[in-house]
């Protein structure tokens, strides 16, 4: 009976990405302490609700435990406040399995990755392209920011540190 409901309540068009126990069992009509752990113990709704696309998640805190939609392609997004579409995307690699890349805004492909690194990368990707007050090409050279005295400083040859040490020296016999 209620894996009937919890099939059909996530078959539901238009629900969050995340739908915590709590509202599960607001919409069950019973408490979820009562029903989740039997419910999901049975091998076909658990296989129902991958189907459906959404993943169990268990917690012991306050919180509670979770459902989470996971993508059927096996990709994910990262999307901003304020942006219509996703900044950055990890997409599995083709030819290896488990291996993640970054997908940038222009469609270029990053380097392999696991999964936790791929994720890692993408979120300081979609930093950098936010920051205001960097540019948003990434072609951008570290020295185009500075001011014109820093730059004509760097152009400036140093003497080497062998110089400096024997000129210290000298100072300091005299």
């Amino acid at each position: 009976m209620y894996a009937a409901k919890l099939i059909t309540l996530f078959s539901r068009p238009g629900l969050p990405c995340i739908a915590k126990t709590a509202w599960v069992s607001q919409q069950l009509r019973v408490p979820w302490r009562t029903v989740g752990a039997r419910l999901l113990a049975r091998r076909g709704v658990a296989l129902a609700l991958v189907a459906l696309g959404w993943r169990y998640r268990p917690a012991r805190s306050c919180r509670g435990g979770h459902f989470v939609r996971v993508s059927t392609d096996r990709t994910s997004a990262l999307h901003a406040i304020g942006h219509r579409s996703a900044i950055v995307h990890i997409v599995p690699d083709r030819v290896w399995p488990e291996m993640w890349r970054i997908r940038h805004p222009d469609g270029r492909l990053s380097d392999m990755a696991n999964l936790a690194w791929a994720r890692d990368g993408a979120v300081a990707v979609a930093m950098r392209l936010l920051d205001p007050r960097k540019g948003k090409s990434p072609e951008a050279k570290p020295t185009a920011s500075l001011p014109s005295r820093r730059k004509a400083e760097q152009r400036v040859p140093v003497s080497p540190p062998m110089r400096q040490i024997e000129e210290a020296a000298t100072l300091v016999a005299n």
